[in-house]
């Protein structure tokens, strides 16, 4: 007699998360674009799924994210901050 196959469960998108880190993506994209760097010069992909996860809304939401250092706060985090507002 065979073991039965193992059941999974059918893992639920997250669209919320999918929409911010879209956003998050796009406005990195830009960024980098304007000021002729890599995107990942803006932010880390790290960061970028971070703030997309826990969506901060304002400085100290966005300090506790260490992925996200504090030039990087000090430059983009009102911009990360007015985007995860507005997701």
């Amino acid at each position: 007699e065979k073991d039965p196959l193992p059941q999974f469960q059918e893992r639920r998108r997250d669209t919320a998360y999918e929409k911010r880190y879209q956003l998050l993506h796009a406005w990195r994209k830009e960024r980098a674009i304007a000021g002729g760097v890599s995107s990942d010069v803006i932010l880390s992909t790290k960061a970028l799924r971070a703030c997309a996860r826990l969506q901060p809304r304002s400085e100290a939401e966005l300090a506790q994210i260490d992925a996200i250092g504090p030039w990087r706060r000090a430059k983009y985090g009102q911009e990360i901050i007015r985007i995860m507002q507005q997701a």
